[in-house]
């Protein structure tokens, strides 16, 4: 090809001066045709091939001495191999520049975008973002407003530098490192993370939920969440926690379902967000975002669904019993008061008036700090009534916050109250038709009809309760609270045990609803990786993956929240406490311990206490309900009945007894008095005055007769 006239001639260009000249007087717009991989640079300097339409539409420039044009770089490195080599396709639409005019001598500018080849469109130099976008989908994005960096590749891992100054990693697998500006560094995958505090703190979570805490201030703390147990080291004190009951267990790690439930709705939603917004490396987004969603998601939610199982196995009774410590509380004449009342209280807020009430019920008052904010919270009633139950209740709101979701706790009074009526009215009944009472004597005595009562009684419960509950089972259980046959407390267990256990069963079933759609993921991505949709394909299949999965984990997760009214958030479990000077060993509930000490050892339960030290031994009963100490009673059983008691009122007693435990013989000792017994009548009383024998001083002699042989 000759260009002694560089223009064809059907150009119009080609009549200019210059042109006819054989000289260039600026820049010439050409394609590349030539690369290395294509067409290779024998010396191996990067140079191309490239051809101009303007001079031939076939064929390549004759560039120099042998047809190659050089690439201006952004550097390189001085006698060494090294410096940028660009990035360059075959087919790009270039700009060439001849040396001094020479179109011989042509040297590569850049590349230029056209109507096809276009840019990213979330490149935008108005707003500062620039950056590359590779044919290999490898992306660098630059916000030079922000300061802040994405570089993103296909394989799914994402590095990004934000305006902060932190420092984020993350790989298609969901293994992820964020380093923020402060010093925090966190280390995740979608099962396990670290993190490390800029206080120094270290943190450590397994995909068992065993967690481990590192604390800045030499404090330790290894817990497993799922089973309960917890060793806690600090200054003080260092606390030993037993694994929960096995109930106990299951229910947290059914908890745990809903977390990655809700993280499986956030990464659908971020995903449909892409898709709106017309972001590009969609198709790495979406192979990212399903795998993570078969791997966190996914795997929690078959776990779950046999966790849910397990827990179905146990019994109403079982479940009723995780809330009785809230129904006694709740059936407390003051608490019931409070919970009834604090509602109206709460209608005309009256700081003075609300503590007058607490004071006059018996309750501790509320501090007078906490007027300011129960004040700013009178547009939220519900927050102002949890406020003041943490401060009023003796265990917190916690003790308090099932029944409160379950809109029990000012109902469970009033059911009390009815059922009261109701007993009265039974025994009003049961007197009239053994006394034979006349009509007009029977209208001044209160009388509910039993059927009638309980249907009031059925009435009080949300309707929450009701649809977990079997009427005519229900119906029979007041009936025996009425009758004698079985306690309030005993009614309530049954029905909060009812309540979860079907509550248990929903979630299990609508999670069931979710699983055959998460189990397609793995089917997705191979499909998606063989055969890569279009676009507008990838949207509409994602669509349709969305709109099945959505749905699904948003009823497994409000199924699987309704459940959890119905279990405390956390189960007592028995504990090892030591401290410098002490060391305890509690029961779950707290009310039986054993101690020691250097200053004694020694144990309490709520039905006795026994404790040894330095001033000897001590015993004490449990408390009786009038306050006082009840004896401490050690029984011999078997061929010889007997029991020693050791009360506070009287002294010691020695009783001999009947196996049913009939009282045959006694020795009291109390003091400088001794009291023996035998039967209902013989008596001997020793004290400083003399020996009353069955209540007469004796004066004799004792004469000792020697025995037969």
């Amino acid at each position: 090809m000759s260009i002694d006239r560089l223009l064809r001639p059907n150009l119009i260009e080609s009549h200019t001066q210059e042109w006819k000249d054989g000289t260039v007087p600026g820049w010439i717009p050409g394609i590349l045709t030539g690369i290395e991989n294509d067409d290779i640079d024998p010396e191996g300097l990067g140079r191309i091939k490239v051809k101009c339409d303007l001079i031939s539409a076939t064929d390549n420039l004759p560039n120099g001495w042998d047809g190659w044009v050089w690439v201006l770089e952004d550097f390189v490195n001085n006698s060494g191999v090294g410096g940028s080599h660009r990035l360059l396709q075959a087919g790009t639409q270039i700009a060439l520049l001849p040396m001094l005019g020479n179109p011989q001598q042509l040297l590569m500018l850049g590349c230029l975008h056209s109507r096809i080849d276009r840019p990213n469109p979330m490149f935008n130099r108005a707003k500062g973002v620039h950056g590359t976008h590779t044919p290999g989908e490898v992306m660098s994005i630059k916000d030079d407003v922000n300061a802040e960096r994405t570089d993103g590749y296909p394989n799914g891992v994402i590095q990004q530098v934000s305006r902060a100054g932190d420092v984020i990693n993350q790989t298609q697998g969901g293994a992820r490192s964020h380093l923020q500006a402060d010093g925090t560094v966190n280390i995740e995958n979608p099962l396990a993370s670290t993190v490390l505090s800029a206080e120094g703190d270290i943190t450590q979570r397994s995909a068992g939920d065993a967690v481990s805490i590192l604390g800045s201030d030499g404090a330790a703390v290894i817990r497993s969440e799922a089973f309960g147990s917890e060793l806690n080291l600090a200054a003080i004190e260092s606390v030993l926690s037993a694994p929960m009951p096995a109930i106990g267990t299951l229910i947290n790690q059914a908890k745990q379902i809903t977390g990655k439930l809700g993280e499986g709705m956030n990464l659908i939603s971020e995903l449909n967000q892409r898709f709106e917004l017309g972001l590009d490396n969609q198709l790495s987004q979406v192979s990212n975002t399903l795998q993570r969603l078969e791997k966190g998601v996914g795997t929690a939610a078959a776990q779950g669904a046999d966790v849910l199982d397990k827990l179905q196995e146990f019994s109403v009774d079982d479940f009723g019993k995780l809330l009785s410590s809230q129904v006694e509380q709740a059936l407390d004449p003051a608490i019931a008061s409070l919970a009834r009342d604090l509602p109206s209280l709460l209608e005309n807020f009256d700081f003075p008036r609300i503590n007058e009430f607490l004071k006059t019920e018996g309750l501790n008052i509320l501090p007078d700090e906490l007027e300011a904010t129960l004040r700013g919270l009178s547009h939220q009633p519900t927050l102002q009534a949890e406020m003041i139950l943490s401060e009023v209740l003796p265990n917190g709101y916690e003790s308090f916050a099932n029944l409160s979701a379950l809109e029990l706790h000012g109902t469970i009074s009033q059911v009390q109250e009815l059922i009261d009526s109701l007993v009265l009215s039974q025994a009003v009944v049961e007197r009239d038709a053994t006394l034979a009472v006349s009509p007009k004597e029977r209208a001044i005595t209160p009388d509910l009809d039993l059927q009638a009562g309980i249907e009031k009684v059925w009435k009080l419960l949300p309707e929450g309760i009701q649809a977990h509950l079997e009427k005519p089972k229900f119906t029979e259980l007041v009936r025996g609270v009425v009758t004698g046959e079985s306690e309030i407390g005993d009614l309530f267990t049954n029905v909060l045990g009812q309540r979860a256990k079907g509550a248990i069963a929903n979630a299990s079933q609508a999670l069931g609803r979710a699983l055959p759609t998460l189990r397609e993921i793995p089917q997705l991505r191979a499909s998606l990786a063989e055969n890569p949709p279009s676009l507008p394909a990838l949207e509409q299949v994602m669509s349709q993956f969305s709109e099945q999965l959505t749905p699904a984990l948003d009823e497994a997760l409000g199924a699987l929240n309704q459940s959890f009214h119905s279990i405390p958030s956390t189960l007592p479990t028995p504990r090892v406490v030591a401290n410098a000077v002490m060391s305890e060993l509690r029961s779950a509930s707290g009310v039986s311990q054993v101690f020691a000490s250097d200053a004694g050892a020694g144990l309490s339960t709520p039905w006795g206490s026994f404790g040894i030290g330095s001033g000897g031994f001590s015993f004490k009963g449990k408390k009786g309900k009038n306050g006082k100490q009840d004896p401490l009673i050690f029984p011999v059983t078997g061929a010889h009945n007997a029991r020693l008691k050791i009360d506070e009122n009287q002294g010691i007693l020695i009783e001999g007894t009947t196996p049913e435990g009939q009282v045959l013989s006694k020795i009291l000792v109390d003091g400088a008095n001794i009291t023996i017994t035998a039967g209902e009548q013989a008596t001997i009383e020793i004290n400083p005055t003399g020996v009353f024998i069955n209540g007469a001083l004796w004066t004799g002699a004792i004469a000792f007769q020697p025995l037969n042989d």
